[in-house]
């Protein structure tokens, strides 16, 4: 009898698995439903109300808890009773991730929560994207009315918008810096590193460029060598780093590979962005997002050209290899935006 090719039994294990996971979600969701149901039932009965009233979920946390285990806190069990109730007269599809569920459960607009439900099935937003949408609608409700989605999007679009500067590393500028004293020549071309630091080159390869001309570096045999390319002013100042401490949300210590085997400590902060002050729970919030975040990178790739008001310079910072898609670099700045964890300030 012919064995089955790996690959079409790798392929069906893909899909079994598929299969399960797609049924385990169905299941969570008709899970809560039904429990929120069980619950507001007993609770309309006149004995259970009188013998526990208030007190209901509470106890049935307790001894849920007890019997099987984390799951059962006040927190679920209330926002499955509320799932019940906002989506009662309807059928539960389980198209939804129970997660989303929760996300939605504070909309008390049909037509906003359906408007975000479509959102969602059709992959236009992340489970932190249709947090930040409720928020904004549960703020504009306090105000006035509740605003439609197309409001809260438009009055949140400011937020989610921080368009990444980044360059190419190992790019640099040739600068000619002033000597001291009036009989002092300028001194021969330098190589501008950035934060302040410059590497002289010899003059037999000086000779070979001018002043503010852009250059890169490469290999040339045990060392390196720098090369007239096509490279513009935007690709300067981008360096490979390697994070030393998470200060809070938006501020790191890192130690910058700037080339040449030269290092460079600092303590950037994130351009245009803010985040919480450490010590709030949002602002912890922040700091261990990141922390999370950077334990997964080997090192960062920050883009970095000027200072802010208290010295600090003001960096984009990139994480390489953790793209949710398995493509590209997460730009850092945009996503403690989009996740909800900092404000922009530019």
């Amino acid at each position: 009898m012919a064995k089955v090719p790996a690959v079409a039994r790798f392929n069906k294990l893909v899909d079994d698995i598929s299969r399960l996971y797609l049924t385990a979600r169905k299941a969570q969701v008709q899970f809560a439903w039904e429990t929120g149901r069980r619950i507001v039932q007993e609770e309309q009965d006149g004995e259970m109300r009188a013998q526990y009233g208030a007190r209901l979920i509470a106890k049935l946390s307790e001894v849920l808890t007890r019997k099987h285990g984390p799951g059962f806190s006040v927190t679920n069990l209330k926002n499955t009773r509320q799932f019940y109730l906002r989506y009662q007269k309807s059928p539960i599809s389980g198209q939804l991730d129970w997660s989303d569920y929760v996300e939605l459960l504070p909309v008390s607009d049909e037509k906003n929560r359906q408007d975000l439900e479509q959102r969602v099935l059709k992959g236009n937003l992340n489970t932190f994207e249709l947090r930040r949408l409720v928020r904004q609608l549960r703020k504009g409700s306090r105000r006035t009315t509740a605003p439609t989605e197309a409001a809260a999007i438009a009055a949140d679009a400011d937020r989610r918008s921080l368009q990444p500067l980044r360059g190419t590393l190992y790019i640099y500028r040739l600068v000619q810096r002033p000597a001291l004293g009036p009989d002092k020549e300028a001194r021969e071309l330098l190589l501008d590193l950035g934060f302040g630091i410059f590497r002289d080159i010899e003059p037999r390869v000086a000779a070979r460029f001018v002043a503010d001309q852009i250059v890169e570096s490469r290999p040339k045999e045990d060392t390196y060598g720098i090369y007239a390319g096509e490279r513009t002013a935007k690709d300067l100042f981008t360096y490979n780093a390697y994070v030393e401490k998470v200060i809070d949300g938006d501020t790191l210590k890192v130690r910058i590979d700037l080339g040449f085997e030269m290092w460079n400590r600092q303590v950037v902060r994130l351009r245009d962005i803010d985040t919480p002050e450490v010590g709030t729970k949002a602002g912890d919030a922040a700091k261990a997002f990141v922390q999370s975040l950077l334990k997964e990178a080997a090192h960062v790739i920050i883009r970095s050209s000027r200072s802010d008001k208290y010295d600090r310079y003001l960096a984009d910072v990139f994480i390489p290899g953790i793209h949710p898609e398995g493509e590209g670099d997460v730009f850092l700045n945009n996503l403690l935006i989009t996740e909800g964890h900092a404000r922009r300030v530019a």
